[in-house]
């Protein structure tokens, strides 16, 4: 106990209040106004990052470029074909860069896929028909022809049956004799005689 004691009375100047600002900072406490993050230094990989992402796309090219000439491996690769892309340049040249940099690093196969993928399908457009696009992408053109053939067809199997209706076929499959149809006539009514 008198150990903590003596260690309390030792640490009591240490715990004293120090005199503030007009901020209630100490005196002696220096501020920072603005955080000093450190820069990487001009032609590595991380400065092409880092112009990439504030849109000086130049930039990064040009440090992707010469991090790639101090052997940057598939990351400076990587960051080249970005940059090609965000200046607009053709999709091959950002599909040889991923091709080169998934030959060092399987982590790139994909995007390279996905690269392909999307230069394919910018070759082959989809069509669309100038009737809008419809139902699930069939356009409404021909899903009206569509109706209208399904009505046609089942307007024609309704006559086919009137038909057979009228001409029944005989057991061996051949066409009954047709007879002329007995017209039906209501008998006329009993007429009152007339008085008069």
């Amino acid at each position: 106990m008198k150990n903590l004691i003596l260690l309390l009375l030792l640490a009591s100047p240490a715990f004293a209040a120090a005199p503030l600002d007009a901020d209630g900072t100490p005196e002696d406490v220096e501020v920072p106004t603005a955080v000093q993050i450190p820069s990487p230094a001009p032609g590595t990989l991380e400065s092409s990052k880092i112009r990439l992402g504030a849109q000086d796309v130049p930039g990064a090219l040009r440090d992707a470029e010469i991090a790639l000439s101090k052997g940057g491996g598939a990351d400076a690769y990587a960051a080249r074909a970005d940059a090609k892309r965000a200046l607009g340049r053709p999709v091959d040249e950002a599909i040889a860069d991923y091709g080169e940099a998934a030959k060092l690093d399987p982590r790139y196969l994909e995007k390279w896929k996905g690269l392909i993928a999307q230069k394919e399908s910018e070759a082959r457009p989809v069509t669309r028909g100038a009737g809008g696009k419809g139902l699930n992408g069939v356009p409404i053109a021909w899903i009206g022809a569509a109706a209208i053939a399904g009505i046609l067809l089942l307007g024609s199997a309704v006559m086919l049956l009137r038909r057979r209706e009228e001409h029944p076929l005989a057991a061996d499959g051949e066409p009954t004799a047709s007879r002329p149809k007995e017209e039906r006539r209501d008998p006329e009514p009993e007429r009152a005689p007339k008085n008069g």
